[in-house]
C-alpha cells in the first residue's frame, strides 16, 4: 500500500513541476511571439496584425503542450488507481475466503 502512496506522491510532485512548466510554456512562446510579431509588423507595415497573429499561435501552441502534459500525468494516475483497486479487491477476496473458512469450522 505504501508503494501506491509513494507513486501518488511522485505524481503530485510532477504536478507541481507541471505548474512551473506552465509558466514557462506560456511565457517563452509569448515573449518570442511578441518580438517576432513586432518585427513582422515593422517589416511589412501592417499595424499590429502580425503581433496579434503570432501571439494567438503561441497561445494555441502553449495550450497544446499543457493539455499533452495533463493527459500524460492523468493516465499515470489512472493506472496507479487501477493497480490499487486490484490490490484492494485481492485483499477483500482473501478476507472473504478466511471468513468462509472460519464459518465452516464453527459449523463443525
Amino acid at each position: 500500500m505504501s508503494d501506491f502512496k509513494a507513486k501518488k506522491e511522485e505524481i503530485s510532485q510532477k504536478t507541481l513541476r507541471l505548474m512551473l512548466q506552465i509558466a514557462f510554456i506560456f511565457a517563452i512562446p509569448a515573449f518570442l511571439a511578441f518580438f517576432v510579431g513586432r518585427w513582422i509588423d515593422d517589416t511589412y507595415n501592417i499595424d499590429q496584425k502580425g503581433t496579434l497573429f503570432c501571439l494567438l499561435i503561441s497561445f494555441i501552441f502553449s495550450w497544446f503542450l499543457v493539455i499533452r502534459e495533463y493527459k500524460k500525468i492523468n493516465s499515470e494516475l489512472t493506472e496507479i488507481k487501477k493497480q490499487e483497486d486490484v490490490v484492494k479487491q485481492a485483499k477483500q477476496n482473501k478476507i472473504n475466503e478466511n471468513l468462509k473458512k472460519l464459518e465452516q469450522e464453527n459449523k463443525k
